[in-house]
């Protein structure tokens, strides 16, 4: 069976202490001193790359793609309406850059693998199954089928799924809030979202859907923080907009460092590429956004593989 080499090439890199992409040319902008894509000596600093749970793939391949430009909706089915690529590494949005992270470290889960470098050849069918079974419902490739709203079909059908597990009421308890939506026909076909994705309503989830999340203040406390899973999807949610009917703008992916601090890997469209911020400076950002009333942060823990 043949190996998918540019997934090969992307995963044995992030094992190497100086391999990650470099930013593209005339990338740094002013007042990102706090994003990392390289040390000061140019070497790519790296975290606990020890052993092969599927944290630390993630943590190694979504390390190797900082410095990849941004783009919105780099994928799409090959066919019209989105003739896109199903599958590429050059270019990511923050929802396609989680889920391929995702997908590449699910896919190269080999326990019977003999070295670290068969463990890091992915197998391209089995990637491309991984990724089209997160991006869409029955994983089957279909425009219409693609989770394009996260609120309201990818969260659930993840959770469903068993990838992933909203934990964000486990660590909030009490304190958490719980943001609400309610998808109907009228509102939804005059929306800017329904417009901009040309999806039919019979393609939409109807009805209320609700989203946990953790308020601003609670995220400054030391208890909260402590409770963050090492490796973690982070949603920023924001309160409903009849022009735009989804509670989530913004998807990254949350790592704690060996020392205890928190940083998150994102595709920035401010900055337009993949940057890894502290998890201070990313939240700060996210509260200064002025289109959407900004309420807070829903917490996602990835699930392993089954038999892992």
């Amino acid at each position: 069976m043949g190996r998918l080499l540019l997934i090969a090439a992307v995963m044995l890199a992030a094992l190497l202490p100086s391999s990650a992409a470099p930013p593209p040319d005339g990338a740094g902008e002013a007042g990102a001193g706090s994003e990392r894509e390289t040390d000061e000596a140019g070497g790519t600093e790296t975290l606990d790359a020890g052993g092969d749970t599927l944290e630390l793939r993630l943590e190694r391949v979504s390390l190797a793609l900082l410095g990849r430009p941004y783009r919105l909706g780099p994928l799409g089915e090959g066919a019209p309406p989105d003739t896109d690529p199903r599958f590429r590494l050059d270019a990511f949005d923050c929802t396609t850059y989680v889920e391929t992270v995702l997908a590449l470290g699910l896919a190269g889960s080999r326990g019977d693998a003999a070295s670290v470098d068969e463990a890091a050849s992915v197998d391209e069918v089995v990637a491309r199954r991984w990724l089209d079974s997160i991006r869409y419902s029955a994983a089957e490739p279909r425009y219409e089928a693609r989770r394009h709203l996260i609120d309201s079909q990818w969260i659930p059908e993840l959770v469903e799924q068993g990838l992933v597990r909203d934990v964000t009421r486990a660590i909030g308890g009490r304190a958490t809030r719980t943001a609400s939506i309610r998808l109907r026909r009228d509102s939804w076909e005059r929306s800017a979202l329904a417009a901009d994705l040309a999806l039919g309503w019979e393609a939409v989830p109807a009805g209320r859907h609700q989203l946990d999340y953790l308020p601003w203040h609670l995220l400054g406390r030391e208890s909260v923080r402590s409770a963050l899973p090492a490796t973690a999807i982070l949603n920023l949610v924001a309160g409903p907009d009849p022009g735009l009917p989804t509670l989530v703008t913004h998807q990254g992916l949350l790592f704690r460092r060996p020392d205890g601090a928190l940083v998150v890997r994102h595709a920035s469209s401010r900055h337009r590429r993949v940057v890894e911020e502290a998890f201070d400076d990313f939240l700060a950002s996210a509260r200064a956004r002025r289109n959407r009333l900004m309420l807070g942060v829903n917490v996602l823990a990835v699930e392993p593989a089954p038999g892992e």
